[in-house]
């Protein structure tokens, strides 16, 4: 689903993939600006298509399962980066 947003930075930052933004943004407090980037992805096939597969890139990015994978690797670079080579963990998941 396109997504019009905030084109604050921090939503610049969460809402694209490697660089590719999953979202139409505009300055919220601009109603011109943001009827007008409503009107785009409602109308603009190609637009929304994009904004559509984007987000659903983003969508995996930020899954349980990234996330999981996300921690295991810092559990592991922990164990690594310990003196014993254990870091207080007796197992990690594979």
């Amino acid at each position: 689903m396109p997504v019009v947003a905030n084109g604050l930075p921090v939503l610049r930052e969460v809402l694209s993939v490697d660089g590719a933004p999953c979202a139409e943004f505009v300055d919220a407090t601009d109603v011109a600006a943001f009827a007008a980037a409503m009107t785009r992805v409602l109308t603009d096939p190609a637009l929304a298509t994009t904004l559509s597969a984007t987000g659903r890139q983003l969508e995996k990015k930020y899954s349980l399962d990234a996330m999981v994978e996300g921690y295991v690797k810092i559990m592991r670079d922990l164990d690594v980066a310990s003196p014993a080579g254990s870091g207080g963990m007796t197992t990690v998941p594979a």
